[in-house]
């Protein structure tokens, strides 16, 4: 069965192939009568190419995974600490009891504060 697929769709393709047209003219194109050639530039062709690539090319090293912790762990923890530090000035300029953020899950009757 999959190779009378794989007949079929070739000869699909290769009747699709047939109408286009060549791949030459796409590199002379017109747009509002100025002629705008595509000029490639070796340095974002370089690095197009290696983003292609990165799961081939990375490696862990001392400085990536200090990217990691820091961007993974210790920004998030920060912005939780400063949101929760705030909220708690809040609550207390308001007179109203702190509130659990994140580990709420204890009883009414169990809370100190």
């Amino acid at each position: 069965m999959s190779g009378a697929l794989r007949r079929a769709s070739a000869s699909v393709l290769q009747r699709l192939g047939s109408s286009r047209a060549p791949a030459t003219s796409l590199g002379n194109q017109t747009r509002s009568g100025h002629d705008t050639a595509v000029h490639n530039n070796k340095h974002i062709e370089q690095w197009l190419s290696r983003r292609e690539d990165i799961e081939r090319e990375f490696r862990w090293t001392s400085k990536t995974l200090r990217d990691v912790v820091v961007m993974a762990l210790l920004i998030p923890i920060a912005m939780y600490n400063g949101i929760t530090w705030s909220a708690h000035k809040d609550d207390e300029y308001a007179e109203r009891p702190t509130r659990d953020f994140l580990w709420a899950h204890a009883q009414a009757g169990e809370r100190s504060s």
